[in-house]
């Protein structure tokens, strides 16, 4: 089977059907057959920041990143590093990160979602409040209940810091 196909797979696994542990196994396999694979060291950081491996996880991702430094997914790989600072309670440098993908690119609500949450768990509610404007000026849809749903985060108390911290920013149940 073909490196990218088992890392896309495995990416897909995780996000899509929550099976965490076989994605992990097949990214694995692919990162195996190409260790120069910077798509599937990003798949992997993701993956493992679901896990609640939140050092694994920014280890493949900044491979990734240090591997493909102009690769057009480095977006999604930086947000991944800041998703995995978050869940590690390292709220500055999830926000230091937040901060650069939307000057970069400022109608990625997700980030401003992140940057909300890192700046309420970290402390400042009035900038929390500010970036969740932000976020559901571009989605209104975001919810708590919503948001809470959209990672296979397999940790409790990693599930239960991401809603308070939506909670907290000022994201409606």
């Amino acid at each position: 089977m073909d490196d990218l196909a088992l890392c896309m797979g495995g990416h897909i696994l995780a996000y899509v059907a929550g099976e965490l542990d076989l994605a992990t196994e097949c990214i694995g396999r692919g990162l195996a057959m190409n260790t120069n694979l910077a798509i599937g060291w990003n798949f992997s950081g993701w993956v493992h920041m679901y896990l609640g491996k939140h050092q694994t996880s920014l280890e493949h991702l900044r491979h990734a990143a240090r591997l493909s430094p102009r690769d057009p997914n480095v977006m999604q790989t930086r947000f991944g590093m800041a998703f995995a600072h978050i869940f590690d309670g390292q709220y500055e440098e999830a926000l230091l990160i937040t901060r650069r993908i939307t000057e970069e690119f400022p109608t990625f609500m997700p980030a401003w979602r992140a940057m909300a949450v890192g700046h309420a768990l970290g402390g400042d509610p009035a900038l929390a409040d500010k970036a969740a404007k932000k976020a559901l000026e571009l989605d209104p849809t975001g919810t708590v209940a919503v948001l809470a749903s959209l990672m296979p985060l397999r940790r409790l108390q990693d599930r239960e810091r991401w809603k308070d911290g939506l909670a907290r920013a000022g994201f409606p149940q």
